[in-house]
Protein backbone atom coordinates (compact mmCIF):
# COMPACT_ATOMS: atom_id res chain seq x y z
CA UNK A 1 0.00 0.00 0.00
CA UNK A 2 2.71 2.54 1.08
CA UNK A 3 4.46 1.92 -2.79
CA UNK A 4 0.68 2.39 -4.17
CA UNK A 5 0.76 5.43 -2.18
CA UNK A 6 3.87 6.35 -3.37
CA UNK A 7 3.03 5.72 -6.89
CA UNK A 8 -0.19 7.60 -6.83
CA UNK A 9 1.65 10.90 -4.75
CA UNK A 10 4.45 10.93 -7.53
CA UNK A 11 1.64 10.68 -10.77
CA UNK A 12 -0.17 13.38 -8.84
CA UNK A 13 2.69 15.37 -9.12
CA UNK A 14 3.25 14.89 -12.93
CA UNK A 15 -0.20 15.27 -13.77
CA UNK A 16 0.14 19.02 -11.80
CA UNK A 17 3.08 20.10 -13.68
CA UNK A 18 2.08 18.72 -17.10
CA UNK A 19 -1.71 20.37 -16.83
CA UNK A 20 0.47 23.28 -15.80
CA UNK A 21 2.99 23.06 -18.52
CA UNK A 22 0.28 22.25 -20.84
CA UNK A 23 -2.15 25.34 -20.26
CA UNK A 24 0.07 27.70 -20.96
CA UNK A 25 0.57 27.48 -24.43
CA UNK A 26 -2.95 26.48 -24.67
CA UNK A 27 -4.04 29.76 -22.63
CA UNK A 28 -2.09 31.55 -26.16
CA UNK A 29 -3.93 29.65 -28.61
CA UNK A 30 -7.04 30.83 -27.40
CA UNK A 31 -6.41 34.52 -26.25
CA UNK A 32 -4.76 34.87 -29.65
CA UNK A 33 -7.84 33.08 -31.63
CA UNK A 34 -9.86 35.52 -29.81
CA UNK A 35 -7.91 38.74 -30.40
CA UNK A 36 -8.53 37.65 -34.47
CA UNK A 37 -12.32 36.61 -34.07
CA UNK A 38 -12.76 40.21 -32.88
CA UNK A 39 -11.05 41.73 -35.58
CA UNK A 40 -10.92 39.37 -38.47
CA UNK A 41 -10.56 42.35 -41.03
CA UNK A 42 -7.08 43.16 -39.99
CA UNK A 43 -4.81 40.71 -42.73
CA UNK A 44 -1.78 42.05 -41.01
CA UNK A 45 -2.42 40.85 -37.66
CA UNK A 46 -4.30 38.01 -38.10
CA UNK A 47 -1.20 36.38 -40.20
CA UNK A 48 1.19 37.61 -36.99
CA UNK A 49 -1.70 35.42 -34.60
CA UNK A 50 -2.02 32.94 -36.56
CA UNK A 51 2.41 32.27 -36.66
CA UNK A 52 2.09 32.69 -33.31
CA UNK A 53 -0.75 30.16 -32.91
CA UNK A 54 1.24 27.51 -34.85
CA UNK A 55 4.03 27.72 -33.00
CA UNK A 56 2.01 27.45 -29.50
CA UNK A 57 0.57 24.89 -30.97
CA UNK A 58 4.29 23.40 -32.16
CA UNK A 59 4.68 23.73 -28.55
CA UNK A 60 2.04 21.53 -26.93
CA UNK A 61 3.62 18.41 -29.65
CA UNK A 62 7.57 19.62 -27.91
CA UNK A 63 5.69 18.69 -24.81
CA UNK A 64 4.37 15.49 -25.72
CA UNK A 65 7.59 14.24 -27.13
CA UNK A 66 9.14 15.15 -24.15
CA UNK A 67 6.67 12.96 -22.26
CA UNK A 68 7.81 10.25 -24.34
CA UNK A 69 11.38 10.79 -23.76
CA UNK A 70 10.66 11.02 -19.95
CA UNK A 71 9.03 7.45 -20.07
CA UNK A 72 11.49 6.27 -22.40
CA UNK A 73 8.91 5.65 -25.17
CA UNK A 74 11.58 8.10 -27.28
CA UNK A 75 14.86 8.56 -27.15
CA UNK A 76 15.96 10.56 -29.76
CA UNK A 77 17.06 14.24 -28.80
CA UNK A 78 17.66 16.97 -31.18
CA UNK A 79 20.72 18.61 -30.95
CA UNK A 80 21.98 21.43 -33.01
CA UNK A 81 24.01 24.49 -33.12
CA UNK A 82 21.91 27.49 -31.65
CA UNK A 83 21.81 31.30 -31.22
CA UNK A 84 20.43 31.60 -27.79
CA UNK A 85 19.56 35.34 -28.53
CA UNK A 86 17.23 33.68 -31.49
CA UNK A 87 16.23 31.23 -29.15
CA UNK A 88 15.46 33.37 -26.66
CA UNK A 89 13.43 36.19 -28.72
CA UNK A 90 11.02 33.53 -29.90
CA UNK A 91 10.23 32.30 -26.72
CA UNK A 92 9.05 36.00 -25.36
CA UNK A 93 6.97 36.25 -28.79
CA UNK A 94 5.01 33.41 -27.28
CA UNK A 95 4.41 34.68 -24.13
CA UNK A 96 4.68 38.32 -24.86
CA UNK A 97 0.69 39.06 -24.90
CA UNK A 98 -0.03 37.43 -21.17
CA UNK A 99 3.35 39.63 -19.41
CA UNK A 100 2.18 42.65 -21.46
CA UNK A 101 -1.87 41.56 -20.06
CA UNK A 102 -0.47 41.37 -16.18
CA UNK A 103 2.08 44.82 -16.85
CA UNK A 104 5.57 43.19 -16.94
CA UNK A 105 8.27 44.76 -18.29
CA UNK A 106 10.79 42.61 -20.11
CA UNK A 107 14.24 44.50 -20.61
CA UNK A 108 17.17 43.14 -22.83
CA UNK A 109 20.87 42.70 -23.01
CA UNK A 110 22.37 40.49 -25.71
CA UNK A 111 26.06 39.77 -26.85
CA UNK A 112 25.75 41.01 -30.16
CA UNK A 113 28.07 38.16 -31.30
CA UNK A 114 26.73 35.96 -29.65
CA UNK A 115 28.58 32.47 -29.72
CA UNK A 116 26.23 29.34 -31.10
CA UNK A 117 25.49 26.63 -28.46
CA UNK A 118 24.80 23.12 -29.19
CA UNK A 119 21.45 21.90 -27.73
CA UNK A 120 17.70 20.95 -28.15
CA UNK A 121 16.31 24.67 -29.13
CA UNK A 122 12.76 23.20 -27.65
CA UNK A 123 14.59 22.27 -24.52
CA UNK A 124 16.06 25.54 -23.89
CA UNK A 125 12.71 27.27 -25.03
CA UNK A 126 10.83 25.14 -22.87
CA UNK A 127 13.14 26.19 -19.74
CA UNK A 128 13.00 30.03 -20.88
CA UNK A 129 9.06 30.03 -21.03
CA UNK A 130 8.94 28.38 -17.58
CA UNK A 131 10.98 31.09 -16.05
CA UNK A 132 9.65 33.66 -17.57
CA UNK A 133 5.83 32.37 -16.72
CA UNK A 134 7.30 31.51 -13.17
CA UNK A 135 8.56 34.83 -12.64
CA UNK A 136 4.92 36.15 -13.86
CA UNK A 137 3.39 34.27 -11.19
CA UNK A 138 5.62 35.92 -8.70
CA UNK A 139 4.39 39.33 -8.78
CA UNK A 140 1.13 38.06 -8.24
CA UNK A 141 -0.57 40.92 -5.33
CA UNK A 142 1.98 43.24 -6.80
CA UNK A 143 0.14 46.57 -8.05
CA UNK A 144 3.19 49.17 -8.82
CA UNK A 145 4.05 48.14 -12.66
CA UNK A 146 7.60 49.84 -11.60
CA UNK A 147 7.64 46.81 -9.33
CA UNK A 148 7.40 43.74 -12.03
CA UNK A 149 10.06 44.07 -14.32
CA UNK A 150 12.39 40.84 -15.89
CA UNK A 151 15.65 41.17 -17.12
CA UNK A 152 17.40 39.11 -19.75
CA UNK A 153 21.06 38.74 -20.51
CA UNK A 154 23.56 36.85 -22.62
CA UNK A 155 27.10 37.33 -22.64
CA UNK A 156 29.91 35.19 -23.82
CA UNK A 157 32.70 34.07 -20.99
CA UNK A 158 35.28 32.40 -22.05
CA UNK A 159 34.04 29.45 -24.24
CA UNK A 160 30.67 29.33 -23.11
CA UNK A 161 27.59 31.24 -22.85
CA UNK A 162 25.87 32.86 -20.02
CA UNK A 163 22.29 33.44 -19.88
CA UNK A 164 20.76 35.71 -16.72
CA UNK A 165 17.15 35.83 -15.98
CA UNK A 166 15.99 37.92 -13.01
CA UNK A 167 13.22 39.60 -11.54
CA UNK A 168 11.96 40.94 -8.55
CA UNK A 169 9.33 38.88 -7.42
CA UNK A 170 8.86 36.91 -4.52
CA UNK A 171 11.54 34.33 -4.82
CA UNK A 172 11.23 30.78 -4.47
CA UNK A 173 10.06 29.25 -1.69
CA UNK A 174 13.22 27.62 0.18
CA UNK A 175 11.36 24.31 0.57
CA UNK A 176 10.49 24.26 -2.97
CA UNK A 177 14.11 24.34 -3.78
CA UNK A 178 15.59 21.43 -3.92
CA UNK A 179 12.84 19.77 -6.28
CA UNK A 180 13.45 22.56 -9.09
CA UNK A 181 14.79 20.49 -11.78
CA UNK A 182 12.26 17.72 -10.68
CA UNK A 183 10.53 17.06 -14.25
CA UNK A 184 7.07 18.87 -14.16
CA UNK A 185 7.18 19.84 -10.45
CA UNK A 186 5.05 22.68 -9.52
CA UNK A 187 3.25 24.32 -6.83
CA UNK A 188 0.69 25.44 -8.13
CA UNK A 189 -2.88 23.74 -7.69
CA UNK A 190 -3.58 21.08 -10.38
CA UNK A 191 -7.19 23.11 -10.90
CA UNK A 192 -5.28 26.29 -12.50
Amino acid sequence: QLIHSEKLASLGTLSAGLAHEMNNPITVILNLAEMISENPGDEDAVKKRSAQIVDSATRIQRIVHRIREYTHISSQKQRIPMNLNKVIENTLMLVQPQLTENEILVSTSFEKDLFNVEGDPSQIESVVQNLLLNAMDAFDGINDKRKKTIRITTANRDSKVLVTIEDNGCGIAPDAKPRIFDPFFTTKDSSR
